[in-house]
Parts: structure tokens; sequence; C-alpha cells
């Protein structure tokens, strides 16, 4: 039953991408699979308890034998890492779809490029196989670049599309250059990028100090230019301006999580990355030292922003800060955390994404002057952008709190200064995102100002009962999130390490 529901979450997209090329209505097309998507990862995550029990009988097939990299399999499973990841993926995908009712010119290219991306990056995060993931990957980016170009906004969408797609494709090779170099590491007899497989032979070939520094690096730095660490950012606040709702809520909620995803499944818990010198000497100074750039530089420059779009761009790219601190506190707690906040805080930007995208008709313009007194007259958009806006700083109740807290908490020891530095940015995000919404929500419109009134229809009220839902769901029940990620980290780790645990509940002491 669990294969099946994993196969109907991956599958419905292409479906349905599939369909509208044959000429079904694109609107309905894209909310019905996308509906059967999200359905299905609920139903899988509440029957997989948040995807503690993987699927034992999951299927798989040789897909391909490539020079240098050796077997490629394709299959999809999932434990307390992807499983939220599939549910976020699947639960945005549904929401962009709803949020997208006012495309009307070309709309089955637009829909059916959304399904791609949907498709796409669930693929990528339930992959069995590291080069499968980067292919799925890959699938999902370019009809990114697409819907910039052809749907966006502003006359020069299509330039923002262009370097866009010239940062991520050159990230995307590097970070190619780095896992090529990973498995270069394995004798070409049982050479193979399934990811399980891998996992086996490093386990008993003590390989950390044999990896070149060169390829942990050159990993680090082509996911972060995906993923937009300081300074390969400078790609990601014009192309979310640029963006249509659905598209900037896909990629900033969704994609951008994948860098952080591989990273994470990869050499942080493959090897005991920490045991190699001459990285811990180099390159993990350097990587807190961007870090700390994302959290406060980048923050700072959101304050200076006069658009209401890119500022959400730059807090998107401040919180990628904040999980790369996770990573390099290296705990088995703080990389849990990584798991919870990917996930919330990809709800989080997802949802103001598709509330600010109401505020463009409602008074044709996003500059955070010329928006004065915009939703005042809009209670249900008023409510939508409060509580995502309130997760987004990390409000108690809702989901990314619990992350945030467990992330400071056992961060702090280990990496003082950024974790400071980490709290100090989430104050600057919160006095921004408060002073939006005092200006946009609170204070009386300007004289000049056109205000019109919008009020929701059926379906932007489901879209904020589905991502509102979400993040106090799981704000209330953190553990939904946080027990599954433990127990599959601290597994991962077990492999690589000689860790000594004591559990209590679902914790070590």
């Amino acid at each position: 039953m669990e294969q099946v529901l994993l196969w109907l979450a991956i599958v419905a997209p292409f479906i349905g991408f599939v369909l509208i090329l044959a000429g079904v209505h694109p609107r309905w097309t894209a909310i019905a699979v996308t509906f059967v998507a999200f359905t299905s990862g609920a139903f899988l995550y509440a029957t997989t308890g948040g995807g503690i029990e993987i699927i034992a009988d999951a299927w798989k097939v040789k897909w391909l034998e490539l020079p240098l990299v050796g077997r490629v399999d394709f299959g999809f499973n999932i434990d307390g890492v992807s499983m939220p990841l599939l549910l976020l993926s699947v639960a945005v995908s549904f929401a962009a779809v709803l949020v997208s009712s006012n495309v009307k010119d070309r709309n089955a290219e637009f829909y059916s490029l959304i399904l791609l991306i949907s498709g796409g990056a669930s693929a990528a995060f339930t992959s069995i196989d590291l080069i499968g993931m980067y292919v799925f990957h890959e699938l999902a980016l370019i009809p990114t670049f697409l819907l910039i170009s052809r749907f966006g906004y502003g006359a020069g969408r299509a330039s923002v599309a262009t370097r866009m797609a010239v940062f991520l494709m050159l990230g995307s090779l590097l970070a190619l250059v780095g896992i090529v170099g990973l498995l270069q590491m394995m004798p070409e007899q049982v050479r193979t990028s399934n990811l399980q497989e891998m996992r086996q032979f490093f386990s008993s070939t003590p390989p950390v100090e044999g990896v070149p520094s060169w390829v942990f690096s050159v990993l680090i730095i082509g996911f972060g230019v995906l993923f937009g660490l300081f300074p390969f950012h400078s790609w990601a606040p014009a192309a979310y301006a640029a963006c249509p709702a659905a598209v900037a809520m896909l990629h900033a909620g969704v994609l951008k999580n994948f860098g952080i995803f591989v990273l994470l499944v990869g050499p942080f818990t493959m090897f005991p990355i920490f045991g190699n010198d001459e990285f811990v000497r180099f390159m993990v100074p350097i990587l807190g030292a961007l870090a700390a750039c994302n959290m406060l530089l980048l923050g700072l420059a959101a304050l200076r922003q006069d658009r209401l779009d890119v500022t959400i761009g730059y807090i998107s790219l401040m919180h990628m800060g904040y999980l790369v601190l996770g990573l390099l506190a290296d705990d088995v707690f703080t990389l849990s955390s990584v798991v919870m906040l990917m996930f919330s805080h990809g709800l989080a930007t997802a949802a103001l994404f598709a509330w600010i995208s109401y505020l463009r008709p409602t008074s044709s313009t996003l500059w955070i002057n010329d928006l004065t007194g915009a939703g005042c007259k809009s209670p249900e958009l008023m409510f939508a952008f409060g509580l995502a806006m309130m997760a987004s700083i990390g409000l108690p109740g809702l989901a990314p709190f619990a992350g945030e807290i467990l992330l400071f908490l056992n961060a702090f020891e280990k990496r003082t200064l950024l974790t400071l530095t980490a709290m100090v940015g989430l104050i600057v995000s919160a006095v921004i995102l408060l002073r939006i919404y005092r200006k946009v929500f609170q204070l009386k419109g300007l004289a000049t100002h056109d205000q019109k009134v919008y009020s929701f229809g059926l379906c932007e009220r489901f879209t904020a009962i589905l991502l509102g839902g979400l993040l106090i769901m799981f704000g209330i029940f953190p553990k939904w999130l946080s027990e599954p990620a433990f127990e599959t980290i601290l597994a991962l780790k077990e492999q690589t390490a000689d860790i000594k645990v004591v559990r209590l509940g679902y914790g070590t002491e």
C-alpha cells in the first residue's frame, strides 16, 4: 500500500502533464493531479509515521551504466528526512496550482510546466540514487526558467531568467563534479551511485582521510549556489520578483532546499566529515563566515529594499544560513532541526509568495511605500499573510519555532558566534516583516491610493486552510517532524561513527 501511495505522489503530476498535452482542460487537470499527489503524500506520511517506517519492498531497477559513475538505479523510497520534503513538495504544488487562477493565456503551457516542476521535485527528494536525485532536480529546474521568461513580471524577465539559468547550471555542474569525484573513491567493479550501497561501502572502508578535501569543497560550493549561499545568491531576489506566484512558491519554498538535502543525506551523514583535518581547518571557517553573511548581511540588504517581493526573496535566503549552521554543528539534534526548518520555512515562504501576489492586482504595484493600507479592506488576506509572516519569524505554536529552538540550543556550544549571529538575523527579519505588515495591513491608505477590496474565492480559502493548517499542525505537534528525522539521522550517523546513545523518548543524552 505504501509503495502505491509513494508512486501516486510522484507520478500523478507527470500523468497530468501528458493529459494536458493530449488536450484535456489544463487547470482542472492540474488541480486534480496535484490533489491526488497531496492526498497520497499525506496518507503516506501518516501510515509510515513520518518516514520512520521505510518501504521494505520498495521497487528498484538498474537504470543506466555510466563511465566514471558506474551503475545508476531507478527507484524511490522514503525515510524521516525525505518524507517531510515529499509532503512539502506535494502540498506546495497543490497550493501553487490553486492560486494560479489568474493565468488565462497559454494556460496549457503554464500548467504543464508547473506539473513538471512538481513531479521533478518529488522524485528528486525520494530517489534512492544520488545521480537520480540530480537528474530529477534538473528536470524540475528547466521549466522554472521557461516560466519566468514567458509568464513572469517586468520587462527584464527574460534577462533575469537567463541570469538565473547561468548561475544554477554552473552550480549544478560543480555539484556533479563533486559527485563524480566522490564516486571515484569506489573501485570500478562495485561503483554505483545507489545511496544505500555507497553507505555500505564507505562504512566498511574508513574513507574520510582518503577523500580529497576538494571533493567536499566542490560539493558544498556547487550545492551552495543552488540554495543561494552568499556570495552566490545574487540570482535569487530578482528572479523571485520576476516569478509568477506559483513558480516563486515552488522554487523558493521547495526546490531551494535540494542543495541542503543532498549535503545532509550525502557527505554530512555518509562520512565523519569533520574527521578530515584539512576540511575542518580551511573549509569550515569559510563556510561559517558565508552562512553568517546569509543571516546578517542579507538581512540588512532586505531592510533596505523598496519592493515587497524582493524583500521576501532576501528573507528566504536568510533562512538558508540557519540550515548551514545546523550542518556545521554536526549534531544529531541540529541535523534533525535542519529537516524541520526545511519543511516549515518552505511552507512559510511559499505562503508569503502566494499572498503577496494578491497585493499586485489589488494595488497594481509591489513598491512598499505604494502599498500603504492596501490590505486593510481584505481581512482574509490580512489573516493569511499575518499567519505566514508570524511563522517566518518563529512565533511559538507555528511550525518553524520548534526547529529554530532545537537548532539554537544544540548549536550554541559548538558554533557559539554563528548561533548568536543567527539570533540577530532572526530579530532583523522580524523587524522587517512586522514593519511591512503594519504598513500594508494596519495603516490608513494614502489619499492617492486606488484601493480595491479583494475577497477570497474558494481556491484561495482552500489554499489558506492548507498552508496555514500545516503550519499550525506541525507547530502544535513538532514531534511529528522531529522524531522521524532524529531516528533516520541517528541511523545514518551510526554507520559512520561510534555514537553512544541513550534514548529518552526520541532524544539522546
